[in-house]
Protein backbone atom coordinates (compact mmCIF):
# COMPACT_ATOMS: atom_id res chain seq x y z
CA UNK A 1 0.00 0.00 0.00
CA UNK A 2 2.95 2.32 0.53
CA UNK A 3 3.83 2.32 -3.18
CA UNK A 4 0.22 3.18 -4.03
CA UNK A 5 0.12 5.97 -1.46
CA UNK A 6 3.37 7.49 -2.78
CA UNK A 7 2.10 7.49 -6.38
CA UNK A 8 -1.24 8.95 -5.31
CA UNK A 9 0.46 11.71 -3.35
CA UNK A 10 2.73 12.54 -6.28
CA UNK A 11 -0.25 12.88 -8.57
CA UNK A 12 -2.41 14.85 -6.18
CA UNK A 13 0.33 17.40 -5.53
CA UNK A 14 1.29 17.72 -9.19
CA UNK A 15 -2.12 18.03 -10.75
CA UNK A 16 -3.98 16.71 -13.75
CA UNK A 17 -1.25 17.22 -16.40
CA UNK A 18 1.05 14.87 -14.48
CA UNK A 19 -1.80 12.41 -13.97
CA UNK A 20 -2.45 12.30 -17.71
CA UNK A 21 1.23 11.51 -18.37
CA UNK A 22 1.40 8.41 -16.15
CA UNK A 23 0.77 5.97 -18.98
CA UNK A 24 1.77 8.30 -21.82
CA UNK A 25 5.38 7.17 -21.57
CA UNK A 26 4.58 3.57 -22.52
CA UNK A 27 6.27 2.29 -25.67
CA UNK A 28 4.23 2.68 -28.84
CA UNK A 29 2.51 -0.41 -30.21
CA UNK A 30 1.61 -2.20 -26.99
CA UNK A 31 -1.72 -4.00 -26.81
CA UNK A 32 -4.00 -2.63 -24.13
CA UNK A 33 -7.32 -3.06 -22.40
CA UNK A 34 -8.77 -0.65 -19.86
CA UNK A 35 -11.62 -1.37 -17.46
CA UNK A 36 -12.89 0.42 -14.38
CA UNK A 37 -15.69 1.79 -12.26
CA UNK A 38 -16.82 4.99 -10.63
CA UNK A 39 -16.79 4.44 -6.86
CA UNK A 40 -18.86 5.90 -4.01
CA UNK A 41 -15.89 5.36 -1.70
CA UNK A 42 -12.41 3.86 -1.72
CA UNK A 43 -12.25 1.53 1.28
CA UNK A 44 -9.16 -0.45 2.25
CA UNK A 45 -10.72 -3.61 0.76
CA UNK A 46 -10.85 -1.99 -2.69
CA UNK A 47 -7.24 -0.82 -2.41
CA UNK A 48 -6.14 -4.28 -1.28
CA UNK A 49 -7.90 -5.83 -4.30
CA UNK A 50 -6.03 -3.45 -6.59
CA UNK A 51 -2.67 -4.19 -4.97
CA UNK A 52 -3.46 -7.93 -4.92
CA UNK A 53 -3.66 -8.02 -8.72
CA UNK A 54 0.09 -7.68 -8.83
CA UNK A 55 0.67 -10.79 -6.70
CA UNK A 56 0.50 -12.57 -10.07
CA UNK A 57 3.84 -11.88 -11.81
CA UNK A 58 2.09 -12.24 -15.19
CA UNK A 59 -0.08 -9.15 -14.70
CA UNK A 60 1.08 -6.34 -16.95
CA UNK A 61 -0.21 -2.81 -16.48
CA UNK A 62 -1.29 -0.63 -13.62
CA UNK A 63 -4.17 0.70 -11.59
CA UNK A 64 -5.24 4.33 -11.79
CA UNK A 65 -7.14 5.67 -8.76
CA UNK A 66 -8.40 9.19 -9.37
CA UNK A 67 -10.19 11.25 -6.73
CA UNK A 68 -13.04 13.28 -8.21
CA UNK A 69 -13.47 16.66 -6.56
CA UNK A 70 -13.48 20.36 -7.29
CA UNK A 71 -15.37 21.59 -10.36
CA UNK A 72 -16.34 18.06 -11.44
CA UNK A 73 -18.11 17.46 -8.14
CA UNK A 74 -19.83 20.87 -7.97
CA UNK A 75 -21.86 20.40 -11.16
CA UNK A 76 -25.22 18.66 -10.63
CA UNK A 77 -25.18 14.99 -11.66
CA UNK A 78 -27.57 15.35 -14.63
CA UNK A 79 -26.40 18.77 -15.85
CA UNK A 80 -23.92 17.41 -18.42
CA UNK A 81 -23.14 14.26 -20.40
CA UNK A 82 -20.36 13.29 -17.98
CA UNK A 83 -21.61 10.39 -15.89
CA UNK A 84 -20.25 9.74 -12.43
CA UNK A 85 -20.14 13.25 -10.98
CA UNK A 86 -21.52 11.86 -7.74
CA UNK A 87 -18.56 9.44 -7.48
CA UNK A 88 -15.74 10.03 -5.06
CA UNK A 89 -13.23 8.08 -7.16
CA UNK A 90 -12.59 6.61 -10.57
CA UNK A 91 -10.70 3.30 -10.45
CA UNK A 92 -9.31 1.89 -13.70
CA UNK A 93 -7.11 -1.10 -14.48
CA UNK A 94 -4.89 -0.38 -17.47
CA UNK A 95 -3.48 -3.55 -18.94
CA UNK A 96 -0.61 -3.18 -21.41
CA UNK A 97 1.30 -6.07 -23.01
CA UNK A 98 3.17 -6.94 -26.18
CA UNK A 99 2.31 -10.54 -27.09
CA UNK A 100 -1.11 -11.20 -28.70
CA UNK A 101 -1.03 -14.65 -27.11
CA UNK A 102 -1.51 -12.89 -23.75
CA UNK A 103 -4.73 -11.11 -24.80
CA UNK A 104 -7.11 -13.45 -22.98
CA UNK A 105 -5.28 -13.36 -19.66
CA UNK A 106 -4.82 -9.59 -19.65
CA UNK A 107 -8.39 -8.79 -20.70
CA UNK A 108 -9.68 -11.20 -18.04
CA UNK A 109 -7.54 -9.46 -15.39
CA UNK A 110 -8.93 -6.04 -16.29
CA UNK A 111 -12.51 -7.32 -16.26
CA UNK A 112 -11.95 -9.09 -12.93
CA UNK A 113 -10.63 -5.85 -11.44
CA UNK A 114 -13.82 -4.02 -12.44
CA UNK A 115 -16.07 -6.82 -11.26
CA UNK A 116 -14.29 -6.85 -7.91
CA UNK A 117 -15.15 -3.19 -7.38
CA UNK A 118 -18.89 -3.82 -7.69
CA UNK A 119 -19.63 -3.45 -3.93
CA UNK A 120 -18.51 0.21 -4.07
CA UNK A 121 -19.50 0.99 -7.66
CA UNK A 122 -22.08 3.47 -8.90
CA UNK A 123 -22.79 1.07 -11.78
CA UNK A 124 -20.62 2.46 -14.56
CA UNK A 125 -17.16 3.69 -15.39
CA UNK A 126 -15.37 6.50 -17.19
CA UNK A 127 -16.01 5.68 -20.85
CA UNK A 128 -12.98 7.59 -22.14
CA UNK A 129 -10.87 4.99 -20.33
CA UNK A 130 -13.00 1.93 -21.07
CA UNK A 131 -12.28 -0.65 -23.74
CA UNK A 132 -15.94 -1.68 -23.37
CA UNK A 133 -18.83 -0.45 -21.22
CA UNK A 134 -18.74 -1.63 -17.61
CA UNK A 135 -22.50 -2.09 -17.50
CA UNK A 136 -24.89 -3.98 -19.73
CA UNK A 137 -25.28 -1.03 -22.10
CA UNK A 138 -24.39 2.61 -22.59
CA UNK A 139 -27.70 3.47 -20.95
CA UNK A 140 -26.35 1.79 -17.81
CA UNK A 141 -23.21 3.91 -18.05
CA UNK A 142 -24.98 7.25 -18.48
CA UNK A 143 -28.26 6.61 -16.71
CA UNK A 144 -31.62 6.63 -18.50
CA UNK A 145 -32.28 10.39 -18.42
CA UNK A 146 -28.80 11.44 -19.53
CA UNK A 147 -28.73 8.70 -22.19
CA UNK A 148 -32.01 9.91 -23.75
CA UNK A 149 -30.69 13.50 -23.79
CA UNK A 150 -27.51 12.33 -25.54
CA UNK A 151 -29.54 10.31 -28.04
CA UNK A 152 -31.61 13.43 -28.85
CA UNK A 153 -28.40 15.42 -29.44
CA UNK A 154 -27.08 12.65 -31.68
CA UNK A 155 -30.30 12.68 -33.74
CA UNK A 156 -29.95 16.43 -34.20
CA UNK A 157 -26.22 16.71 -35.01
CA UNK A 158 -25.39 13.29 -36.49
CA UNK A 159 -28.59 11.68 -37.80
CA UNK A 160 -26.68 9.38 -40.19
CA UNK A 161 -24.43 8.13 -37.34
CA UNK A 162 -21.23 9.11 -39.17
CA UNK A 163 -19.37 9.43 -35.84
CA UNK A 164 -20.08 5.92 -34.62
CA UNK A 165 -16.83 4.53 -33.30
CA UNK A 166 -15.86 3.78 -29.71
CA UNK A 167 -18.86 3.99 -27.36
CA UNK A 168 -21.50 5.01 -29.86
CA UNK A 169 -24.91 6.37 -29.00
CA UNK A 170 -27.00 5.60 -32.06
CA UNK A 171 -29.48 8.29 -33.14
CA UNK A 172 -32.35 5.79 -33.44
Amino acid sequence: MTRLARRSTACSTGGYPELQEIFGRAPFGLRNYWSGRFLRELPDDAVERAVGLFDDPGVEGGVLLEPLYGAAARVPAHATAFAGREAQYNATFIGMWADPADDGRNVATARAFSAGLEPWSLGGGYLNYASEPAGDSLETEYGAVRFQRLRAVKRRVDPTNLFRFNHNIAPE
